[in-house]
């Protein structure tokens, strides 16, 4: 089974993960920063990194490389807004949270 996760650094992805890595063919987790997982042992996730420029098509396409072409099982879809993000004033930090955390997640299903 291949599961994609949008929004894997929130606590509920984490726990998600440490709970059910073992049991699927692999993990992808889509994220605003590095993922930091606490259980180094679990050899089946990938992360694609958000903090650097990505755009829909690019994320498409590493996906297909990481499953190797094949087909994804089930996406799940943990946002969160983290404890510095809560105050964001500047409208640019506010669309580019929002852009990860809900449109790349709604492009993905809608294709």
């Amino acid at each position: 089974m291949n599961i994609v996760i949008f929004g894997g650094n929130s606590n509920i992805a984490k726990a998600f993960v440490q709970n059910n890595s073992l049991k699927y063919y692999k993990i992808i987790t889509i994220t605003k920063s590095k993922i930091k997982h606490k259980n180094k042992d679990i050899k089946n996730i990938s992360n694609i990194d958000f903090s650097k420029k990505i755009n829909f098509e690019n994320l498409l396409g590493k996906i297909d490389k990481i499953l190797n072409q094949k087909k994804i099982d089930a996406i799940f879809y943990f946002p969160t807004i983290h404890e510095n993000e809560i105050n964001l004033k500047d409208n640019q930090q506010i669309y580019k949270l929002f852009k990860i955390n809900s449109i790349f997640f709604i492009s993905f299903i809608n294709f």
